[in-house]
């Protein structure tokens, strides 16, 4: 008899700022500051153009149609304007704003029109608000948000709508997206014995809530400090991320290939930890359907028979709740599956080794893995296990190098510090896409 230890699965804008200065024989100069005038902008999506029509092969209309755009416009860190923009079908603004000359910090928000800021307020109150997770991903309404920097001069209102006098700005979308590819005859290590089908997916432990403004460098997500993360109910996720309802799972099928449509991905808010750990880092929870190519009776005696598709069956494991940790009984190398519980429980009895066991129910052959959502290109953990916002997070399951969990719970231990960077029960390749596209190409198991 031997047994297989194995670890809970941790996979875990382009800006341009115009200058709007007059001319005086060729030479620059700075504008008088405060005079009033007025400004119309164009909008397009990051390292795209401002065409409604997506240049990005990665979204879909759905992602990018931009409905209303509110802009803010600031001097010296102060609210000085506000107001709303009616674009065309190319994104650019037919109305203007009335605004002052001077240098400015101007913020385009779309699709969102919650947007808190009185004037007179802060620029660094305006970036911190905070947006609630549920609101950043609708269906051709995505919050999005850019800034510029701008020196304004003095025009008309018509003026200001002419496309050569239109400010560029570049907004970046607040979500991030997940889709997951699971291709025909993934590998399947010795020591799992079993075919896979009907891979599924959803999110976990999303954040709640995210900032207006784009994180910067050193900047981490609402919780995303240490001394901020707590979990009073101690179920391993910290209180401030969504906590996994496994009595209402969203699931999405994996697909053979990436579509990138709406229907088929999953959103979630930036989520940006000092210290990445299993309390705090958002994953990709992933059912696969195992059916056991052989099981083994009340003796221990191994029958070369398939299970059927879909049929209950039953293992000898022993679980490290707080880890996470969970290890497998073994006959010749190979997990010891059983089709009758009664058999499980006699043959635990008979062996001394296995007395710290339990018999472990993988109902119509469900199986669970964690894939913490990274980027195997950082090599800091803040900044590899960081979900950033318009990062599209291509998951593609290479491997299955052991059987995962019995309950999508499992997948979480129930000690929040438990590190990241142990062993893995599934393995996938992450790509990253602009959306910038992160590829996660990950075994699980």
């Amino acid at each position: 008899m031997k047994t297989k230890s194995i670890i809970a699965g941790m996979l875990s804008t382009m800006l341009l700022a115009v200058g709007c200065n007059k001319e005086d024989g060729g030479n620059r100069v700075t504008p008088e500051a405060g005079v009033k005038t007025y400004a119309s902008f164009s909008v397009s999506l990051l390292n795209q153009s401002t065409r409604a029509a997506s240049t990005d092969p990665n979204a879909v209309a759905t992602e990018t149609k931009i409905s209303d755009l509110n802009i803010y416009i600031f001097n010296g860190g102060v609210l000085e304007t506000k107001g709303r923009i009616t674009l065309n079908t190319d994104n650019k603004g037919t109305t203007a704003l009335a605004t002052t000359t001077g240098t400015k910090t101007i913020y385009a928000v779309a699709n969102y029109n919650n947007a808190q800021g009185a004037i007179g307020s802060l620029q660094s109150d305006f970036e911190k608000q905070l947006i609630a997770a549920t609101d950043i991903a609708e269906e051709n309404g995505f919050f999005m948000a850019g800034k510029t920097e701008a020196t304004l001069t003095e025009r008309t209102e018509d003026e200001a709508t002419q496309d050569a006098n239109l400010i560029k700005i570049s907004v970046a979308r607040g979500a991030a997206k997940v889709q997951m590819q699971f291709v025909t005859n993934v590998p399947v290590k010795p020591v799992v014995n079993a075919t896979v089908a009907d891979a599924k997916f959803t999110l976990a432990q999303q954040n709640s809530q995210t900032y207006l403004a784009k994180l910067t460098a050193g900047e981490f997500s609402p919780k995303g400090k240490t001394a901020e993360q707590t979990d009073a109910d101690r179920d391993g996720t910290y209180d401030h991320l969504t906590k996994l309802q496994t009595d209402a799972i969203k699931w999405t099928n994996g697909l053979t290939t990436y579509d990138n449509t709406f229907a088929n991905s999953q959103y979630l808010a930036e989520n940006v930890n000092e210290a990445p750990t299993t309390g705090n880092t958002s994953y990709v929870l992933v059912s696969l359907q195992v059916t056991p190519q052989a099981t083994a009776d009340a003796t221990g005696n191994v029958t070369q028979t398939a299970l059927t598709p879909g049929t209950t069956f039953y293992v000898l494991a022993k679980k490290e709740l707080a880890s996470g940790k969970i290890t497998f009984a073994l006959k010749d190398n190979q997990i010891l599956y059983f089709k009758q519980e009664a058999d499980a429980t006699t043959y635990k009895a008979t062996q001394g080794e296995l007395v710290d066991y339990e018999v472990l129910t993988y109902t119509n052959g469900i199986s669970y893995y964690r894939l913490n959502i990274r980027d195997i290109r950082e090599t800091t953990l803040t900044k590899k296990y960081a979900v950033n916002r318009n990062h599209y997070y291509k998951v593609n399951i290479t491997e299955i190098s052991n059987l995962g969990f019995n309950t999508a719970a499992g997948t979480i231990p129930t000690e929040p510090t438990t590190p990241l960077e142990t062993q893995t029960h599934i393995s996938a390749d992450i790509t990253i896409e602009p959306w910038t596209v992160v590829d996660m190409n990950e075994p699980l198991g």
